[in-house]
């Protein structure tokens, strides 16, 4: 119900919700209506929840704002999301790379790509992987010859049988 009646003002408190959420599912609900909500101020909803990022401790919860920023998917926190890839906590390389994969537009292509040609974590990579082949997917006004070069370089970067089958679905 948050999700339809709250409105951007509200956003602090549904993110107060979401700290204080007591398991998985409040937290994964919580997260749902703070996106929802910001998807109707998308610029103001960003700030409030990079300034909470920048105050919260917790990694649970700096990893649920990340994956909240992937799906608002404000130009103003890819830059936040690059420095969560640097972070030596694991977790919150994780929330990094799944908030890029979720992107609503292809802008975050290129860190995935690095992220499946460099990475070490079998994790890490996969998560980029399937991000890279859906943002290619994704509307855009690329050419057709240059969506057709980035599907034959993700079936090249495929390591096995499985990922293959993500390319082709694409």
């Amino acid at each position: 119900v948050l999700r339809d009646i709250a409105g951007p003002k509200d956003i602090p408190a549904l993110l107060e919700l979401l700290i204080n959420a007591k398991s998985a599912a409040e937290l994964r609900e919580a997260e749902r209506a703070v996106v929802s909500t910001s998807r109707k101020a998308v610029s103001e909803s960003t700030d409030v929840v990079l300034a909470k990022l920048a105050s919260v401790k917790e990694i649970k919860i700096k990893c649920s704002l990340l994956r909240i920023l992937g799906k608002i998917g404000d130009s103003k926190a890819i830059g936040v999301l690059r420095d969560a890839l640097k972070q030596e906590n694991a977790e919150i390389r994780s929330a990094a790379i799944r908030a890029l994969s979720s992107w609503p537009t292809a802008e975050p292509i290129s860190d995935l790509v690095r992220i499946v040609q460099t990475s070490k974590n079998k994790i890490h990579r996969a998560l980029a992987f399937r991000g890279y082949v859906r943002l290619i997917g994704l509307e855009s006004n690329r050419p057709e010859e240059e969506i057709l070069k980035m599907y034959k370089q993700a079936m090249a970067l495929a390591s096995d049988v499985s990922e293959k089958r993500i390319v082709l679905s694409g």
